[in-house]
């Protein structure tokens, strides 16, 4: 089981470190089409420095889309579509109302953690005179052109859940489930590419892993689509044009709520989620035959370039 299991890691690593070299060739040449028509149009070179992260912000979006139509292509072809309407479309227990709101509450509560995150690293870096949080304002992700918003809001949250809670999830779930579940997530994170942000992935990960076993991915793909959609997006934007400390302590607020209600959900449920954990707990065994596969290593060590990359960015924007 463990050289299966350690063999089935290594071809996951490299088809997600294949999908993730195709995301950023697919995002270089939309971002390169958007420079060569800019320049087409009679704009000289002296204005064009000035106006590519504009162009960036417009046009990456589309690079995004298209690697995702061909990562849906090549997984297709792949896995075949027994797999993927037999194992990624895997039903489980209908999903209740109430049995939802304490999965949303339990996904929410990922924010405050992150925001706690974020608030501990601008401490730190703060004594040399960085700022994580204003660096991740300045340089993240806008949803402003409708390529971005279309990707955040509706194509990332469906196809990163085929990808981490169909493709890895299932795969890996006849070695067991809280190894799936974690790994799936772990690598979720990693997948981000920055410090910031893997921790909170990894988190909430867990989460939508959770989901897609024991539910539906379908549900995964609700949570992930509430968050960038809704939460990262929409209402931001509806409390813009509120002060700056308002909008702050509205959205502050609404993620201790959730955190809150997370707490409580947990300290009511502690009995059933400790008995849970131990009715399949993971293995040395699942360990070590994750752990020791070279290309997943390779993947791995991959993202971690990206996030030393990220903190060098940083470094030099000062």
């Amino acid at each position: 089981m463990k050289q299966a299991l350690k063999k089935e890691c290594s071809v996951l690593g490299i088809s997600l470190l294949i999908y993730k070299i195709l995301l950023n060739t697919a995002v270089s040449v939309a971002v390169l089409i958007a420079v060569a028509m800019y320049l087409f149009a009679g704009n000289g070179m002296d204005t064009l420095f000035g106006e590519l992260p504009e162009l960036v912000s417009a046009y990456s979006g589309w690079g995004y889309l298209l690697a995702i139509a061909a990562g849906a292509v090549c997984l297709l072809i792949w896995k075949k579509p027994d797999f993927c309407v037999h194992q990624i479309l895997k039903k489980g227990r209908p999903m209740t109302f109430s049995a939802f709101m304490i999965l949303l509450c339990l996904f929410m509560s990922g924010q405050l953690i992150s925001q706690v995150g974020i608030f501990l690293m601008d401490g730190i870096f703060g004594i040399f005179g960085y700022s994580v949080s204003e660096y991740m304002a300045s340089n993240g992700v806008s949803t402003d052109h409708f390529s971005m918003l279309l990707y955040v809001g509706f194509a990332a949250p469906i196809f990163e859940e085929i990808l981490f809670r169909g493709l890895v999830l299932r795969t890996l779930e006849p070695y067991g489930k809280r190894m799936a579940i974690l790994i799936s997530a772990l690598l979720f994170g990693f997948y981000h590419g920055n410090p910031v942000q893997a921790p909170y992935a990894a988190i909430v990960g867990m989460v939508l892993g959770y989901v897609a076993m024991e539910y539906h991915i379908l549900w995964a793909m609700v949570l992930h689509m509430f968050n960038n959609l809704i939460f990262a997006h929409t209402l931001p934007r509806l409390l813009q044009d509120l002060p700056v400390q308002t909008s702050n302590g509205i959205l502050y607020s609404v993620m201790i709520a959730f955190s809150l209600a997370a707490v409580i959900i947990l300290l009511v449920k502690h009995r059933q989620v400790v008995a849970s954990i131990r009715k399949d707990p993971i293995q040395p065994w699942q360990y070590d035959g994750a752990f020791t596969s070279p290309m997943l290593l390779v993947l791995i060590g991959s993202c971690v370039l990206d996030m030393i990359l990220f903190m060098g960015l940083m470094f030099m924007s000062r």
